[in-house]
């Protein structure tokens, strides 16, 4: 992983988690774009994770459980997109922290696609007597 030239070349200067976020202002390597999209997503989900949790008059939902669902959907999403940006950040400090940040990123993803599949069909069953059969 290391690198000759570019933004995150090594620079014993300067550490590497310095030189990581400084890459976040400099627009000319690969990752720049998809790192500040991730970013943007990701708080735009947090923030829409918290307007549902508070229950904000934004939102309509049919059923009172469905505010719960919904918030776990969504916060799956910010979740996963968090760890990707985080990964995308800081990959490139050495192997070790490449493979954590992977794995991470991984359980994240994993997380997300849990907690949207669960709240998908939780949302289905609401009303009927499927959902917590006694």
């Amino acid at each position: 992983m290391e690198q000759k030239i570019g933004i995150r070349a090594y620079d014993p200067s300067m550490p590497r988690v310095t030189k990581s976020l400084w890459s976040l202002l400099v627009p000319w390597h690969n990752e720049w774009l998809a790192t500040w999209i991730y970013i943007i997503f990701a708080l735009y989900f947090w923030v829409e994770a918290k307007m549902i949790r508070s229950k904000n008059h934004v939102y309509h939902f049919k059923f009172k459980p469905n505010w719960d669902f919904m918030f776990l959907a969504t916060l799956g999403i910010a979740i996963s997109l968090t760890a990707t940006a985080v990964f995308l950040i800081f990959y490139s400090i050495n192997k070790e922290v490449m493979k954590t940040l992977r794995g991470v990123d991984y359980m994240g993803r994993i997380l997300m696609i849990y907690l949207y599949t669960f709240s998908f069909l939780s949302s289905e069953l609401v009303g009927s007597k499927l959902l917590f059969p006694l």
